[in-house]
C-alpha cells in the first residue's frame, strides 16, 4: 500500500505524519522502533514511553494507486498533510520536518535547537581534552616513530582511497624544498624485512634494538 500515514497519540491527539511505498511494513517498523526505544523521532518516542503502546494508533490518511505513484507526487501529498494537521507545531504533532524526501525543510523549532547545539563550537572555540585526544590518535602525526596497528593503517587507507592528492601536478616551491630538506637533517632510513621507516636520529637506538637495520630495504623482482 502506497500513501500517507499517521501515528496518533490517543491521549493528546498529536500526530506524526509520514509517507511510504509500503505502509504496512512502515507501521511494523514504527511499532518495533518505538517498542525498543529507538525511534528516530524523540518527541514521539518520549510520549510513547510515557503513555504506552495501547495509547497509539496507526492510521492510513491517503492511499495512492500504483499507476499514479511517483516520488514528487508523494512528497507533495506528505507536505500538504503535515500542513493541514499542523504536525510540525509541537502543540499538535511530532514532525520535525515539513515533509518530502527531496529538498527537506526543517521546522523553525528544529532550526533553533540546531543553532543552540552549535553555540561555542565556532572558529576559535576550545575543544575538551577527550576530543583533542581522539583527534590526535586518529591523525598521522600521532603515529610518527611508532608502529602503526594494521587496523589503523587500513582505516587511513580507506579514507584516502580514490581521492587524488591536492598537490598532484603542482610544482614544489624552493621554499618548500628547503623546509623538507631541513626537516630531514639527522634523519635516517631503517628497515626490518619489508617494513621501513624514515626516522630522526634520536630514535635510531630504539629501532636498532628492535632488530632494524640502517638503510632501505631491497626488494627482489619476481621473474616471469
Amino acid at each position: 500500500m502506497i500513501g500517507i500515514y499517521a501515528v496518533k497519540c490517543l491521549v493528546n491527539g498529536k500526530l506524526y505524519i509520514g509517507q511510504s511505498i509500503d505502509i504496512k511494513r512502515r507501521f511494523k517498523f514504527q511499532k518495533q522502533s518505538l517498542k525498543s526505544n529507538r525511534n528516530h523521532n524523540r518527541y514521539l518516542q518520549e510520549d510513547y514511553n510515557n503513555y504506552g503502546k495501547d495509547n497509539f494508533e496507526y492510521i492510513v490518511l491517503l492511499e495512492i494507486p500504483k499507476e499514479k505513484y511517483n516520488s514528487s507526487y508523494l512528497d507533495n501529498l506528505e507536505k500538504e498533510q503535515i500542513l493541514k494537521y499542523m504536525s510540525c507545531n509541537r502543540q499538535y504533532g511530532y514532525n520535525i520536518e515539513k515533509g518530502g524526501n527531496k529538498s527537506k525543510e526543517v521546522s523553525e523549532e528544529t532550526k533553533k535547537l540546531l543553532s543552540q547545539s552549535h553555540i561555542g563550537l565556532g572558529v576559535g572555540s576550545k575543544r575538551n581534552e577527550q576530543t583533542k585526544k581522539l583527534m590526535s590518535e586518529h591523525s598521522y602525526k600521532y603515529w610518527l616513530g611508532k608502529k602503526m596497528p594494521i587496523e589503523v593503517r587500513n582505516k587511513m587507507s580507506l579514507t584516502r582511497k580514490g581521492k587524488p592528492s591536492h598537490k598532484k601536478g603542482k610544482p614544489i616551491s624552493e621554499k618548500t624544498k628547503q623546509k623538507i630538506s631541513k626537516s630531514q637533517i639527522g634523519s635516517k632510513w631503517v628497515y626490518k624485512g619489508n617494513e621501513s621507516h624514515f626516522i630522526k636520529e634520536e630514535l635510531l637506538e630504539k629501532y636498532l634494538s628492535n632488530g632494524f637495520q640502517i638503510g632501505r630495504p631491497h626488494f627482489k623482482r619476481k621473474r616471469n
